[in-house]
């Protein structure tokens, strides 16, 4: 098969920058917000993933985000009766909705900036709406569990990003 002369200047041009180290303006993201997590991927597909909306593509971010989702109630929940055993089911399911409201994790994934590194289909998504945000956060910390094998490790940069307040203990 021949290549175009067009074709075969875009591989050049592709080969060239990978030879020299170069990034898309999306892998520089997700290089920034690893560092802003203080968490490297082992699996940088992970992180692409979680921050990769469904409107976008087929391989996006909505199983991360459930799976963060559920960390964020076991996280919660352990972080709760560890502070307070005599906790009530009342105090321990306000300390999962804390913890996993859309207005908690979007704030903290606007504070990561991930409304400018998630990946939407332009026309059909905003992704600076809070539940888009929200989710891809939410994914981050699942991304962050798979690519450890360690519920702890999400926990840790949950954690870091968003301390507990003093209804959450």
């Amino acid at each position: 098969m021949k290549l175009s002369p067009i074709l075969f200047l875009l591989s050049l041009a592709s080969l060239s920058s990978l030879a020299h180290g170069r990034s898309s303006p999306f892998d520089l993201a997700l290089q920034s917000l690893q560092a802003k997590i203080e968490y490297k991927f082992v699996n940088i597909d992970l992180l692409r993933r979680a921050a990769t909306h469904s409107s976008y593509s087929r391989a996006n971010n909505r199983a991360l985000s459930v799976l963060g989702s559920n960390l964020l109630s076991t996280i919660a929940s352990l972080r709760c009766l560890d502070n307070n055993i005599d906790a009530t089911p009342l105090d321990l399911s306000r300390a999962i909705v804390n913890a996993d409201s859309v207005a908690n994790c979007a704030a903290v994934g606007f504070s990561l900036g991930l409304d400018e590194v998630i990946r939407v289909a332009a026309a059909e998504t905003d992704s600076k709406s809070p539940s888009i945000v929200c989710g891809a956060f939410r994914a981050v910390l699942g991304a962050v569990a798979l690519d450890s094998g360690k519920l702890d490790r999400a926990a840790e940069v949950f954690w870091a990003l968003s301390p507990p307040k003093p209804s959450d203990v």
